[in-house]
């Protein structure tokens, strides 16, 4: 058109943003629709028909943990019926979920932006338990990853899919059979070390919560400072100490241990990390009714503690989250939590703040 400027699109943009600002827009009001449940529709399959429901992830651990409560209780009440779970983490993740088989390959073939698929023909329903596949708006809408959130997008997609409502999210909490994992070794080193324990989670982070700062000099300076206190890291370090041992030489299991740094987290008192890992498997129903404290360095404060802080679980543990990365900030941080982990009284953000003000710079 003769007199009108042509927008110069670049490059970057379309990196971004693929799909452009009018799908964008379109997609927001499908989310929006979506988990709202003022018009349910018919479900596709009628519970008497359904045959099978294929669980599928695309992605990490730490997602199949978090929607793992709603899993349990999409099963519970389906009698008759056969559960699969396609993911390409490690097999034995849900070895307390035995009615539910595993597929490595199936979820390659299935969109990871489809909240659930259905085919009448076989009486399938295929549900996706990736908290993003609304959109990474509708997650940061809601905050970041949280439990309110999968809770919610997993209730919509099996209502409409097959009319099944789930009960409330304080039922849907992630809740391990701990006896089905390798938990003996751990049960024998607890039984002949009294010390007072802090986990640290410090594996490496695969979605962006955090920065990937090496925790080695911290765990070092802490087992320095607190010499009568274990700590325990959950990856592999150079470390040699009497008051450090990786979790790994406790549970010698020689494999993928993340349920297990999960059982292990029971008997520290504090969770120190960064929203991924060890630490997000930490985050189960029996360390949210003990008093226990958890400090994450992560990007959003919501994901510290996956929603779980909400008024609503009544949780007993305390949930404390910090963006600031400077070095010194850090283990000023983690010294007053490992302090305040070992004492009485409940420990918040309030109370770490006010013991820093008064504190002596490291």
């Amino acid at each position: 058109m003769s007199g009108s400027k042509k927008k110069k699109v670049r490059v970057l943009d379309l990196l971004r943003d693929p799909l452009g600002p009018g799908r964008r827009a379109r997609r927001r009001g499908f989310s929006q629709d979506f988990l709202s449940g003022r018009h349910p529709p018919e479900p596709e399959i009628a519970l008497a028909d359904l045959k099978r429901i294929v669980f599928f992830n695309h992605f990490h651990n730490g997602d199949i943990h978090l929607a793992r409560g709603i899993v349990r209780e999409i099963i519970r009440p389906l009698i008759g019926v056969t559960f699969l779970y396609s993911h390409g983490c490690p097999v034995d993740l849900l070895a307390d979920m035995p009615s539910i088989g595993h597929d490595p390959v199936l979820f390659k073939n299935l969109r990871n932006n489809r909240p659930y698929l259905v085919d009448r023909s076989s009486g399938t329903a295929f549900i996706n338990t990736w908290i993003g596949c609304l959109g990474t708006q509708t997650v940061e809408a809601t905050g970041g990853c949280n439990i309110l959130l999968i809770r919610d997008i997993l209730a919509a997609s099996v209502r409409r899919a097959v009319g099944l409502a789930l009960p409330p999210v304080t039922e849907c909490m992630p809740d391990p059979d701990f006896s089905r994992f390798h938990i003996q070794s751990i049960d024998a080193f607890m039984e002949k070390d009294s010390r007072v324990k802090i986990l640290i989670s410090n594996g490496k982070v695969l979605s962006q919560q955090s920065t990937d700062f090496d925790f080695a000099p911290f765990i070092l300076a802490l087992a320095e400072k607190f010499p009568r206190i274990l700590f325990i890291p959950s990856n592999a370090t150079d470390l040699k100490r009497s008051n450090i041992v990786h979790s790994a030489d406790i549970i010698q299991k020689h494999g993928p241990d993340l349920n297990e740094n999960g059982y292990l987290s029971t008997f520290c008192s504090a969770i120190i990390g960064r929203s991924s890992g060890s630490y997000s498997f930490s985050i189960h129903r029996r360390n949210l009714q003990s008093r226990k404290i958890f400090l994450s360095f992560c990007h959003c404060p919501l994901e510290a503690s996956l929603g779980f802080d909400e008024p609503v679980f009544k949780s007993r543990c305390s949930f404390i989250a910090t963006n600031d990365f400077r070095p010194a900030f850090m283990l000023r941080r983690m010294s007053r939590v490992v302090e305040l982990a070992t004492a009485d009284g409940p420990c918040t953000d309030a109370t770490v703040e006010t013991a820093h003000s008064s504190a002596t710079p490291a």
